[in-house]
Order: C-alpha cells, then structure tokens, then sequence
C-alpha cells in the first residue's frame, strides 16, 4: 500500500486535497475528522521538512513524506506505521510486502488521540502601549518626507493607481516613498537613540543602528492624528532573491496596533471588512468613500484590539476579506465564533482586494453584494475632502503628473531618434538615480537642444568617426550628439557595460555600469569623464534607458531598436 492509502484507510474522506499533497487530522496529535487539515501527505515525495528517507525506503525507492505542523513529527511511508499507526519493524514491512509475505492479519493500529472538545472562552483583547513622543514625532517626519517624494516616483504611483489607490488616496491616507541615502543601498541608517529606542544586542554584539528600508510608506495614525506605526512596501529587487524575506518591513518601535478605517455610519448600522493589508484597507475605504469601515490585521493570525473589538461588536454586518492560505482557514472558526455577523467575503479573483483590483474586478460592486439589505453604498461615493488625521499632505491635488512621453522622430530635425512609447505601457524610468531618487523628467526636446541638438554638430574630425559606426536606420540628425560623445569615450573601455537589472513590482528598473572598471591610469580618466557626462546628460540617460537591449556597449549603442547580434 502506497502512503496515502494507508493514510486514507483511517480517515476515510476526512482526507482532503491541498496542493500538490493531502491534508487531514494527525494519528499522533489528533484533530477532528472533517475539519482539521494539520497533517500533510506528499506521496510522490521523497522528503519532507529537512527529514530525508530512510535507508529501507531509499532501497526499495519507496515514495511518500508526511509531516503535522503542530506537532512537527514528520518521516516517510516506513516511519508513519512506526510512529503513527504503532506497528513493529517486522508488521510495518509486512504490510508493505517488504518481507516477501503477506500478512495473515492486519496488524493492530495504535488509535488516534481523542482531542477534546475546544472550549468556548472570552474574548479578552488588549490595548496595545503607544510609541514614545520621541518616536512619533520622528515618523511623522519620514511622513512628510514620503509624501512629498511619492508624486516623483512614477512607477510606485502607477503601481498604486493599479491597486486602486489614485493620487487623492495616497494623500488622504498619507502614502509616501522613502529613498535610500545612496543609490546603490537598499535603504537608510539611523541612530536607534533618534527615534528614542535603546541599543539592541544581537549575536552579543550592541547595534547603535536602524536600518530603514527603501519604498512605499505606510502609517499607521492614533486617534489624535499622530503617527502610531509605519509599515515600508520594499521593492523586490531589495529582498537579495531571498523569497523568505518579507515584503513589509515595520519601522522598530511603533505600536502593535492593527489598521483601521472607521465607518462614516452610526456604529450600529456600520459594516466593517476585515482584510489583512493596510493597502487593501485603504482601497475598500475610499471607493466607499469611508462609507465602509475597514480593519487591516497584517496577519491572519493577528486579533482585533481593544478599540477595533469595540467597533466589530456593534457593527450589523462584518466581511471576512482575508488571504485564505493555511493560516486565513485555520483563523476563520474563530471570527466565526467570536463575531455573530461575520460573513466570508472573499474577492472573485486574486487574492486581495487590491490584486483583485489589478485583475480588473469592480472592488465598488464585489463591496456593495456583501451588504446587508438596510445598507447599500451611495451612487457617488466621492473621497470626502478633508484628509485622515496626521497626513502632512492635502488632500485632492489630483493625479500626479507623469512626464511627457518621449516624442518619436518627425520631420524636425531636433526630434530624438528613440522608438515611441507604446499606448498603455507605463514609462519605467524618469531623469533621476536608478534607485527611484530624483525628480520630474525634464522635456525631453528642451534638453536635445540644450545639450548640442544632434550628431552633425561634433566637429568634423570626430564626427566622420561617429558616422562611420551608425547603423543603416540612422543618420547624423537622428542621433544627441551627448549619446555620440558618450561612444567616443566608451571605445576605449571595451570591458564596460551598462547593464538593466531585474525590475520589480513598483520601483524604476535599476541601470547602472558594470564591468571591469578597475582600469589604468589613462583609462580611469576617460571612465571618470564618461559617468559625469552621464550624470550630466538627460538625454543620454534617456538614450541608454530606451535602448532594446538589456546590456548596452559601445558595440550596441547606436544601435536603438535592436538589430544587433551582439
């Protein structure tokens, strides 16, 4: 008998699919047939948890792991009937025929563990402490700082815009974008003692220190308008590929707190949606127009506090929106048992409200089928006009302004010869670092003839040179004279590239030079002046950006749309 069907003989249909494996009570810890999925089987697999096979199973290449993640026992098809079903040596080898018999009575099972039944207690929540003065005044800085860099950041306003967060929203809720101090860093250093926190010791060693990351802020306010909590969206670029690391990083010493949005209606009449990302809150809460009071866990295993208990207890309706993985499923009998009026609400399509969004669904209208029948959403439900407590900026200032799209090349002959943007395609990069800094793009056709207009005016000695290396497609005109310049020095640094990192979800793709620039003394100079003509050209930077290939040389430069075997 395979794994699962040794498995299956004891629960019967209790076992379930999930995945890739099966899920069901645990023969050693128990669990209640029908509603407890803390015990996996794999039974094409070879290993589970770090726990390897054993030498018979790997002989006789017998499949199957298994594992409880409450009890944390795991093991493969030999150890189940050892440790789950109680069996000797010689009975678990006769059952799987390892003996060369069969056996002539079934051996006896050790019996499951009879779990009692869960006792209902009260619910008791807790009034999470608040952060220092010190520290709150500090975050409402970094508020500030946010809010007013985040209109610059147009790939992190798009991707918010995508999630249903316009511009009036990321104001209201007070959304920002908090840069790194260098480019190449993935955030910010700061002084623990600045934002009123103690030294931290790890591995025995004292961290003065804060690391705080780079991306999308996002603060959590009291009910006195101060700054309670920050959580920074990290792009993913930053997470080093490691896909363990989490995408939200808490500011250190804010308050545990969860994230709510309260409802505009009388507290009896109010319905609330329990989600679990800030983000997704604020989504629910302005396409209501804050008629629809929202409550951001962070985690599917968090619970309300005190003040959103309060609220939760007196609301008619409350809508269960959690990401249901594991933990959201094993979370649900609670709510269920501690809320009369909950309802599971899940979006039809992804997994949050805000990927829901992103995929196209009417967040307005999967809202408004979740009410009850004595409410229902108003036909307009404008954001109102003031703006959430502690927010430093206005609300309303409309969407942010995005740069003019690069022209295509007309009959002018200053126009830039760069392919045109595509319809629909959002512009991955404005004039500023690589890393998300720097500010609004400027136009484009002030800076071609700001910088020296085209190739043919390079003086003529060089220009015959620069000629020469053009593709067919192009001519002199067509061509900035700083991308003409920029050849002229890169030539004779054949080991350099300027190559295109990985972009992610939100943040401007990364470019930056890379290859041996560990160069001799004449060389040195030349790269020197080739990166100040860079850090001084927007038009070459724009060049470079909009360039078809991935790793730009001096062998592909000219060459803009491709058609390059390099």
């Amino acid at each position: 008998m395979t794994l699962l069907e040794l498995y299956k003989s004891r629960y019967g249909q209790a076992v379930r699919r999930q995945g890739a494996g099966w899920n069901g009570p645990c023969p050693l810890c128990g669990g209640e047939p029908g509603k407890s999925d803390r015990f996996m089987v794999w039974p094409d697999r070879r290993e589970s948890n770090g726990f390897s096979r054993g030498h018979m199973c790997i002989e006789k290449d017998i499949p199957g792991a298994w594992h409880c993640r409450r009890c944390g026992q795991s093991g493969d098809t030999i150890a189940y009937l050892l440790q789950c079903e109680g069996m000797s040596w010689r009975d678990a080898l006769r059952e799987l025929g390892l003996d060369g018999s069969s056996p002539a009575r079934r051996p006896r099972r050790r019996p499951a563990p009879v779990e009692p039944a869960a006792t209902r207690t009260a619910f008791h929540p807790v009034s999470w402490e608040q952060p220092s003065a010190k520290w709150q005044e500090y975050a409402g800085k970094l508020v500030e700082e946010g809010a007013a860099a985040l209109p610059e950041q147009e790939q992190a306003v798009a991707w918010l815009r995508r999630r249903g967060l316009p511009a009036e929203a990321c104001a209201r809720y007070g959304l920002g974008w908090l840069a790194a101090d260098n480019p190449r860093h993935a955030g910010r250093f700061r002084w623990r003692s600045a934002l009123g926190l103690a030294p931290k010791v790890v591995d025995g060693r004292e961290k003065t220190k804060l690391f705080i990351p780079r991306g999308i802020s996002i603060p959590t306010f009291d009910a006195s308008g101060h700054v309670a909590a920050m959580r920074i969206r990290r792009p993913r670029q930053d997470m080093s590929g490691d896909r363990r690391q989490s995408k939200y990083l808490a500011l250190e010493g804010g308050s545990r707190a969860p994230f709510l949005l309260r409802s505009s209606l009388p507290s009896e009449l109010a319905v609330y949606f329990v989600v679990e990302a800030e983000l997704d809150a604020m989504l629910i809460h302005h396409v209501s127009g804050g008629f629809i009071g929202v409550l951001a866990l962070r985690s599917n295993r968090t619970k309300p506090d005190a003040a959103a208990h309060a609220a939760l207890k007196r609301a008619q309706r409350i809508c269960l929106a959690l990401d249901y993985d594991e933990a959201g499923a094993e979370a649900l009998p609670w709510w269920f048992q501690t809320y009369g009026t909950c309802r599971r609400w899940p979006v039809p399509e992804g997994k949050d409200p805000g990927d829901a969004a992103s995929l196209g669904v009417d967040i307005r209208s999967w809202i408004a089928a979740g009410l009850p029948p004595s409410v229902a959403l108003p036909e307009a439900a404008p954001v109102a006009a003031d703006r959430l407590p502690g927010c430093a900026v206005e609300a309303g200032r409309g969407e942010c302004g995005g740069i003019s799209p690069i022209p295509s090349a007309t009959s002018e002959k200053d126009a830039p010869a760069v392919r045109p943007e595509i319809p629909g395609q959002e512009d991955a990069y404005a004039d500023g670092d690589a890393a998300g800094g720097g500010g609004a793009a400027p136009d484009y056709a002030a800076c071609w003839k700001r910088e020296g207009g085209s190739l043919d005016h390079l003086p003529v000695d060089e220009l015959a040179v620069v000629t020469a290396a053009l593709p067919d497609y192009l001519t002199p005109a067509d061509v900035p004279r700083a991308v003409g310049r920029a050849w002229l020095l890169w030539r004779e640094l054949p080991g350099l590239r300027y190559a295109r990192y990985s972009p992610d979800e939100f943040t401007r793709p990364g470019w930056g030079f890379s290859g041996d620039v560990r160069l001799p003394g004449y060389a040195q100079s030349l790269y020197d002046e080739l990166l100040a003509l860079y850090d001084g050209s927007y038009v070459l930077r724009t060049w470079l950006r909009d360039h078809r290939a991935t790793v730009v040389t001096a062998r592909n430069i000219f060459n803009i749309w491709g058609d390059y075997d390099d």
